[in-house]
């Protein structure tokens, strides 16, 4: 565990370093924002347990967390199950919620930093110099392994984690949409009860993988216009006469045919655009087959 945290705290005072090389600003309002959804997710969670339940229910929900051990009186069940039910959507939430916000601000900055580059990049061919300098396309491929080496970390140290995550939202949203429609047919007092704490839980992974996962894939997005600059400024660097060394030319095109970065969920699948319409088929799927089964 402290390896993990050594490999975020580098990994985050590289960026930071190359941010403020490349001249990217972080707003305020979003370090604001952050802020608050840390501590409004777990908030929200305990909201949407708390207000709809009632006495009778308050005194089973005590009798389970505490293994039927403790026997609260009467009219004090509601306040002893709000206190434990705040103290765990605390400590399960709020670590989630701020692992998924590292996660998602690390890959935008990273795309922040892929869209700068390439900016540079795109500048350099509109001054459409004859004399095109060997140089300069050595700088713009030592920046781009700098920013490779950056993703690379952050894959080693954040893809188990977002793992977990994505795993947990997929299950959320199963479990979700199959309880919510449970609900609907259902009369006993719990299920209910429980509807908006079922969609909340369902709302939420829905929102937690959405952002997570196009994130990531606009990295991959990003770097694969950065590979296209990188191949242009080849061609212009070809087509200026220039004399090049065979080998140094080949260390450019070399560095041109590595593919572009790709981020993970612990190397079991990809985050690209097409996994979002993927992972809803599946749920979708095995969602109605559950349904009908049931019934």
């Amino acid at each position: 565990m402290k390896t993990r945290e050594n490999q975020v705290f580098n990994l985050l005072h590289d960026m930071n370093s190359l941010r403020y090389v490349f001249g990217i600003k972080v707003a305020l309002f979003w370090i604001w924002f952050t802020v608050v959804l840390i501590f409004a997710v777990p908030l929200l969670a305990w909201l949407s347990v708390m207000l709809f339940v009632k006495e009778e229910s308050c005194k089973m929900l005590v009798l389970y967390y505490s293994f039927k051990v403790v026997s609260v009186s009467v009219g004090n069940s509601c306040r002893i199950l709000g206190i434990i039910l705040f103290l765990s959507c605390i400590l399960i939430h709020t670590l989630r919620t701020t692992i998924t916000i590292l996660y998602i601000a690390i890959c935008c900055i990273l795309r922040g930093l892929l869209k700068k580059h390439s900016e540079m990049g795109i500048k350099k061919l509109e001054k459409n110099i004859k004399a095109f300098d060997y140089k300069y396309c050595q700088n713009y491929v030592n920046s781009y392994k700098h920013i490779t080496h950056i993703s690379d970390s952050f894959e080693k140290a954040m893809s188990l984690p977002v793992f977990i995550i994505i795993i947990g939202d997929c299950l959320g949203m199963f479990y979700g949409f199959l309880k919510y429609e449970d609900t609907k047919r259902s009369i006993e007092f719990y299920d209910v009860n429980y509807r908006f704490a079922i969609l909340f839980l369902a709302l939420r992974s829905l929102v937690s993988f959405l952002c997570v996962a196009f994130a990531a894939s606009r990295v991959y997005e990003s770097s694969k216009n950065a590979k296209k600059v990188q191949e242009k400024l080849n061609e212009r660097l070809l087509a200026s006469g220039q004399k090049v060394e065979n080998q140094e030319l080949f260390l450019l095109l070399l560095a041109q045919s590595n593919p572009p970065i790709v981020l993970s969920a612990w190397g079991f699948f990809n985050f690209k655009r097409n996994l979002v319409i993927s992972v809803f088929g599946f749920i979708l799927t095995y969602s109605l087959l559950m349904i009908q089964i049931m019934n």
